[in-house]
């Protein structure tokens, strides 16, 4: 198949056949036909096509054989090709494939150059464009992979009416392009393919909408199973540590009972001072647990307090002390951004109190501008951040709440140097 285009190319050349045509519009339909390939635009539900096949056609339809393929060959770039997503021989082979079936419509066409073809005679060159574009793949496939020819057809060629008439419908209107080049000039093709970039425009935000959309709904079922294992872990914290230490207080007062029943008031004291102990490490487990039940509560005065409040119950739970600055935050934040940069600053002090091993964290929250950042800084033994554990727990889930909002989180930590958590969240312009 190269060696035919090659042929085709070499004849157009020897011939100069453009002269016939004039360079100008064979320079213009070849960047016609290198902006439709990379212009693919929606036909059916969830059928994409080039415009190059129309594109490619009108070329069969004002240019002989070895002119048009030259054309093809040439002009047919791909997005594959420009992102480098191909090889160099399977380049070759799909601007190859692409020019011959040009070459075959133009021979059609050619057949009646003294007058325009009939109908039917325009239906059977884009027919021929067609089959033997999914003839030339197939057999690709069966050289290349061992796929049998007719399998790999069956899934080429459209399946239903509808597809089948689109592909028709878009050969066609290659027809129509090369009648309005003769008769009304190119400047009017220029027009015609100028809603291409629209169509294109139109995919690419379409793919993007459904993206995120997609992205959002992972996230939040990752989210409702986050809060699914932390209310299993509440209560398992309830169930197998505060319920146990409430019957060991029990049995505590039974033995009080007893104690002052054998008139052992030594005995009783004793247990008495056990129980008040076991009372206060109860009551200290409850306040945890109904801190992890109010990780999200925001107090009067907005952010800051919170932080304040958070930091104090966290240095008072794991001895380790916590210092808030704050520098331009007000009251003002909306409730999302409040929400999101107080879960990230509990996130972080809970990787400091499990992993850190810290003596002191500094937590600095500012706002310049439009942006809030969240800095978090311990001087604890730090870790790889290009290690697997740089999204452990939770890490990695709040990373994401964070891209959602249009913000970054990023890490830096070196073993024995400590570790920095940066949030930096969009809140809109100053005002």
């Amino acid at each position: 198949m190269v060696a035919v285009v090659a042929l085709l190319c070499f004849q157009a050349v020897a011939h100069r056949d453009w002269e016939s045509r004039g360079l100008g519009l064979v320079v213009a339909w070849a960047l016609f036909c290198a902006t439709s390939n990379v212009l693919p635009v929606p036909v059916v539900r969830n059928i994409y096509l080039s415009m190059g096949s129309p594109v490619n056609v009108a070329i069969a339809y004002l240019f002989p054989p070895s002119l048009a393929a030259a054309i093809v060959f040439v002009a047919s770039l791909s997005e594959w090709e420009i992102k480098w997503e191909t090889t160099v021989l399977h380049a070759v082979f799909n601007r190859s494939q692409l020019a011959c079936s040009t070459a075959l419509a133009s021979a059609l066409f050619a057949a009646h150059v003294d007058n325009e073809p009939p109908a039917a005679v325009l239906v059977l060159a884009v027919v021929v464009y067609q089959a033997s574009n999914w003839v030339f793949v197939a057999i690709a496939e069966w050289s290349a992979r061992g796929v049998p020819i007719l399998l790999v057809l069956r899934g080429l060629v459209p399946s239903g009416v509808p597809a089948a008439i689109t592909y028709l419908a878009l050969g066609l209107m290659g027809v129509v392009l090369g009648l309005t080049s003769v008769r009304v000039g190119i400047w009017a093709v220029a027009l015609l393919m100028l809603p291409l970039l629209g169509a294109r425009h139109a995919v690419n935000v379409s793919g993007q909408l459904e993206q995120a959309e997609r992205e959002r709904r992972a996230l939040a079922d990752r989210l409702i199973d986050e809060r699914e294992r932390e209310r299993v872990r509440i209560a398992s914290d309830i169930h197998d540590v505060v319920l146990q230490q409430l019957a060991a207080l029990q049995l505590e007062a039974d033995n009080i009972g007893a104690a002052l029943d054998h008139d052992r008031p030594d005995v009783a004291v004793r247990l008495a001072g056990q129980l008040r102990d076991g009372v206060d490490g109860t009551i200290g487990q409850l306040r945890g647990t109904i801190a992890s039940l109010r990780r999200t509560a925001i107090e009067s005065g907005g952010l800051v307090p919170s932080l304040v409040r958070f930091a104090r119950a966290f240095g008072a739970s794991s001895g380790v002390a916590v210092e808030v600055e704050a520098e331009g935050v007000g009251d003002d934040l909306a409730l999302p951004v409040t929400l999101l940069v107080l879960e990230c600053c509990q996130e972080a002090l809970t990787n400091v109190a499990r992993h850190a091993r810290a003596q002191h964290v500094s937590v600095e929250v500012t706002r310049t501008g439009g942006t809030l950042e969240l800095r978090v800084t311990d001087d604890g033994a730090g870790f790889d951040p290009a290690s697997a554990g740089a999204n452990r727990a939770g890490l990695g889930l709040t990373r994401e709440k964070v891209a959602l909002a249009g913000g970054i989180l990023f890490v830096e930590s070196r073993p024995g140097f400590g570790t920095t958590i940066t949030v930096r969240v969009p809140i809109g312009s100053e005002s």
